[in-house]
Parts: C-alpha cells; structure tokens; sequence
C-alpha cells in the first residue's frame, strides 16, 4: 500500500468516527432542545441552561463538521460530505 493510500484509509477511519461522533452529538443536541422546552414552564434558569447546553453541543457539531469537510476535500475517496445526513 502507497503511502497516499495509508492516508486515504486513515482519512476514512477518521471520517467514520467523526461522523459517528457526530450522530451522538445531534441527538444530545435534541435531548438538550427538549429538556430546555420541557424546563421552560418550570424552571427559567434551568431551561436556560439546558439550552446553553444545546448551544456548546451546537458548536461541537459544527467543529467536527469542519473536520469532515476538509478531510473529504483533501481526500475525496475517503467519502462524501453528505454522507452525514445519510447516517
């Protein structure tokens, strides 16, 4: 195996596991959204902070998002962007 294809293949574990990390964040994402509603009607600080919660979950989606995107475009073979959306 060429040393391009060690990168390709290393890309593509990256990749599964980014998006795999990815799919635990957007339903923690969700989780956190829903408790923030449930809160609102009870507790304001608490629903407060479940949707700031949501909002660093948010920003942690996005960072490994970044990561998928330029793996994908330094690596093209490795998978599709949308392959996310799919999982």
């Amino acid at each position: 195996m060429t040393t391009p294809d060690r990168d390709a293949a290393q890309a593509r574990v990256f990749l599964d596991r980014l998006r795999a990390e990815m799919l635990i964040l957007f339903q923690r994402i969700e989780d956190a959204q829903a408790r923030a509603q449930q809160a609102r009607a009870v507790d304001r600080s608490l629903a407060e902070r479940f949707r700031a919660e949501a909002a660093a979950l948010c920003r942690q989606r996005y960072e490994a998002q970044q990561l998928v995107d330029g793996l994908v475009v330094r690596f093209p073979a490795a998978g599709s962007v949308d392959d996310i959306s799919q999982g």
